[in-house]
Formats: C-alpha cells, structure tokens, sequence
C-alpha cells in the first residue's frame, strides 16, 4: 500500500497479467477503485478497472508511483443518479 504524509491509504501495488509467474508484473491502481466483499468466510478484494486499461499501465517504480484509476467512459451509461437540474429565477415582465 501507499500512503500520503498524513498516512491515509492512496493506492495499492498489485501484480497483474503473467502465467505461472513469468510475464507477471507490478502495478500500482487507486484504493478508491478497490472494494472488498466476503464470498463465504473468505475476503474478496475487487477491482472496477478494464482489463486492458490495466494492461496499458505502467510497471510500478517506487520513486515514479503511476496510480491507475477507473476511467469513466461517457458513452457508457452511469448508475449513478443525474445532479439536479439548475433551476432559474422566474422572470417578470417588463
């Protein structure tokens, strides 16, 4: 993990892609993009972040940190609620 100067947790090095070891390589992704859920009495961390997006990213160097976050698509549709219309002040004729 990687902390800030106060200690909070930014991100997390993970290892990504490789078979049996080999090709295998580290990554660092925002702990925002992290959440974790138990499956049984195991916990499960999961990551909301593409594949190939993860693939692009650069290797982690401990002095150049590179911290990959979920991009959000616009063509994708939110699940999240739309914010409010603005609402204007009526008007009065002159």
């Amino acid at each position: 993990m990687l902390a800030d100067r106060t200690g909070a947790v930014e991100a997390a090095v993970i290892e990504f892609g490789g078979f049996l070891g080999i090709g295998m390589r580290k990554i660092v992704i925002s702990w925002s993009d992290l959440r974790f859920e138990t499956d049984g009495k195991q916990l499960v961390a999961v990551l909301d972040i593409p594949r190939d997006q993860l693939r692009a990213a650069s290797d982690y160097k401990p002095d150049q940190p590179n911290i990959v976050t979920k991009v959000i698509d616009p063509l994708m549709p939110s699940t999240e609620p739309p914010p409010p219309a603005a609402t204007e002040p009526p008007t009065v004729p002159r």
